[in-house]
Formats: structure tokens, C-alpha cells, sequence
């Protein structure tokens, strides 16, 4: 089944069941059970993640943590159906630039709130962000970071800041892909901020590879929703080794991210 279309199996059966029970089969009737039957549906969706992530937090408690990829395909899966209700189409190019053996630091320009779910839709492995602070509040939301790794950094706290630094190495060098989004706010454009050169030094205290990648037409979502569908790309670039970049300063290398971030940048 198309991880697309999955909520509609839900929404035929309980429409088709709702017109056996009524015995109405008029197009009035057939719209509303319909949108009765999608609204149920996504009642259940919520409640099944947030029931979910109770458990997963409850076994992490007993130290039977279930693995990453079993957390990480939950959260997918629902980015997936926030991205089709939000009718965002994700197009993914360079996906074999990625190895899901290897981990990662995943340096990408920053163009919108929609860029997280929008590269949670586009890698089908685990990835965890560091995130600002704010979102460590958001009910359901914060829980699932949490439980996929996540990190959250305080921009007007330094200490709180170094702290987090440090948690964020730590967790690539346990084997987590950590996305960065070193302009260290939305551009809400194509054109990048400059990069916070301090984000580099993830990289390069964990000794990882790089992953560039460049977002595009992210930040358009806004303008078009709920009338028309947002089309964007995810371009995930070829990793850089740690030899290739060692030799590098935090503002060396953040200029050569950029650079090569850039190079996919879609001028509109």
C-alpha cells in the first residue's frame, strides 16, 4: 500500500459501514459520513501516536529500549500523512548518497517550520535534529524527538548552548545522523543566511561524514496551502569524508558546506 493513501482504507470502510447502518445512500449523506469517517480516522491516528510513544518511553524507562528504526518508522510514517494533508509533495534526489550503515552529520539550508517533517518524509532511515528549545514544549511532539534523539538548543542561553554542543556530539558519535541547520533560522527564501560557524564544529569533534543537502521551494508552502500542493526537493549531496575536511577551521568549513548546499539552490 502507498504510505500516501494509507488514512483513506480507513475512511472507505467506515463510510461504506455508515451507510449500511443508516441505509442512506444519497450524495448528501455520502459526503457527510465521509468527512465523519476522516475526522474518526484521524482522531484514531493521534491517539495511536500518542499511546505509542507512551509505550516506546515506558520500555526506554526499563531498559528495553525498542531499536531506532522501529521508533524512526512510526515517525515516517506520520510525516508522511502530515505531508499529504498539508499537500506537500516530497521529491527526494540523491538517495544513494546515503548509507544507512554509515552515520552522519546532516548539514542543510534552513527555509521554512516545514523543513523537519519535510526530511522526515525524505529519509526512510533514522535521523534526529538539533532543534531549538521551543519544541521540547510541544506536547506528543517533544516525546517522539526525545525517543528518536533528538537535541535542543537554547539561543539565549551560551552555557545552555555549549551544553548542547556537546549532547549533540555525543550523539553522533553514538551512531545518530543528526540534522543541522547551521543558518540557525528560516531564510524564508532561496537565498541562505550566513552559517553559524560554531555548527560546524559537530563534525568535526565527532570526526563523521557530512552530508550536505539542500531543500528547495520549502518555504513557498506557506503562500499555497490548503488550495494548491507544494512541490519540493530534498537533494541529498555526496558525503564528505572526515579526511577531506580535518584541516578545515569551523569558518572554513561552514563556507564550503554553504558552497556546496548552494550548488543546488533553485533561483526563483
Amino acid at each position: 500500500m502507498n504510505n500516501k493513501t494509507y488514512l483513506l482504507p480507513k475512511v472507505i470502510f467506515l463510510t461504506i459501514l455508515f451507510m449500511i447502518i443508516f441505509g442512506l445512500y444519497d450524495v448528501l449523506s455520502i459526503v457527510l459520513f465521509t468527512l465523519a469517517s476522516f475526522i474518526i480516522a484521524l482522531v484514531f491516528e493521534v491517539t495511536y501516536i500518542y499511546v505509542k510513544s507512551l509505550i516506546f518511553e515506558r520500555r526506554v524507562e526499563k531498559g528495553k529500549s525498542p531499536s531506532l528504526q522501529t521508533i524512526y518508522n512510526v515517525v515516517n510514517r506520520v510525516m508522511i500523512l502530515v505531508n499529504n494533508l498539508l499537500r506537500i509533495n516530497v521529491i527526494v534526489k540523491g538517495y544513494n548518497h546515503f548509507d544507512s550503515q554509515e552515520n552522519y552529520v546532516i548539514y542543510s539550508n534552513h527555509q521554512s517550520n516545514a523543513d523537519i517533517i519535510v526530511m522526515l518524509e525524505a529519509f526512510r532511515d533514522p535521523i534526529a535534529f538539533m532543534a531549538k528549545k521551543e519544541t521540547s514544549k510541544i506536547p506528543i511532539v517533544s516525546r517522539w524527538m526525545r525517543l528518536m534523539g533528538c537535541t535542543f538548543l537554547d539561543r539565549k542561553d551560551v552555557r545552555a548552548q555549549i551544553k548542547t554542543l556537546k549532547e549533540s556530539i555525543n550523539q553522533v558519535k553514538n551512531g545518530y545522523n543528526m540534522v543541522i541547520f547551521p543558518e540557525g533560522t528560516r531564510s524564508k527564501g532561496s537565498e541562505m543566511l550566513d552559517f553559524k560557524a560554531g555548527s560546524l564544529k559537530i563534525a568535526l569533534k565527532s570526526k563523521a561524514k557530512i552530508l550536505p543537502v539542500t531543500l528547495n521551494n520549502v518555504y513557498t508552502f506557506s503562500n499555497k496551502w490548503p488550495f494548491r500542493r507544494t512541490n519540493v526537493t530534498v537533494h541529498i549531496h555526496e558525503p564528505m569524508e572526515y579526511e577531506m575536511y580535518m584541516d578545515l577551521d569551523t569558518g572554513e568549513l561552514a563556507d564550503k558546506v554553504k558552497s556546496i548546499i548552494s550548488t543546488k539552490i533553485d533561483k526563483n
